[in-house]
């Protein structure tokens, strides 16, 4: 998918660092456990999107990313219709409003997209296909990529004025790695598309 060693790097960097926040974050927030699964779902994405810019990626398992992502897609569908219904309150996710969590799905559906648009190859290495994709996988790709800047500049513009007020608060971090990951995500999907 990638053959640029500078980006290959690049992804890697920031998504393995990205990873190593969300485990801090799941142990931090192990009293909390809708947050703490949270954090691992985002923790399992970030590993993954650090392992696709490599051609080792495409020995893991296909299904298993898949089946994960979708559900982890639906996981934050739940979570955030239950958040909405009053059914959580924010202090068991992280002190985010319900949209936090659709922007969530949001990643984990891309996320799931990218695994399903890279099926397993028929090379008998087990190697995934980078198949041409057809219009439907195309225009989905097109839309999960423009949803996913389009939430990193709502999330930074949402962190921006408790920034001004409090600084580097927790909820500002979490924000600013959220950015990130949603500006990683959209640039591999880009590049998976054109």
């Amino acid at each position: 998918m990638i053959t640029n060693p500078v980006w290959q790097w690049v992804f890697s960097v920031v998504f393995v660092a990205i990873a190593g926040y969300l485990a801090w974050r799941a142990v931090a927030d192990r009293r909390r456990p809708l947050q703490t699964i949270g954090d691992v779902l985002h923790l399992l994405m970030a590993l993954v999107m650090a392992a696709m810019a490599w051609p080792w990626w495409y020995s893991l398992p296909w299904l298993a990313q898949l089946i994960i992502f979708a559900f982890s897609t639906l996981w934050f569908l739940a979570v955030g219709l239950g958040q909405w219904l009053g059914r959580f309150e924010p202090e068991q996710l992280g002190c985010h409003p319900a949209w936090h969590q659709l922007v969530h799905a949001l990643m984990m559906g891309a996320m799931t997209w990218m695994v399903a648009v890279m099926p397993p190859g028929h090379g008998g290495h087990g190697e995934h296909a980078m198949h041409t994709m057809g219009t439907t996988a195309t225009v989905l790709g097109i839309v999960a990529t423009a949803l996913l800047f389009v939430a990193a500049v709502v999330q930074l513009v949402d962190a921006a004025p408790e920034l001004r007020r409090r600084g580097l608060t927790r909820h500002v971090v979490d924000s600013l790695v959220m950015v990130v990951m949603l500006i990683g995500m959209g640039a591999m999907c880009w590049l998976m598309i054109f």
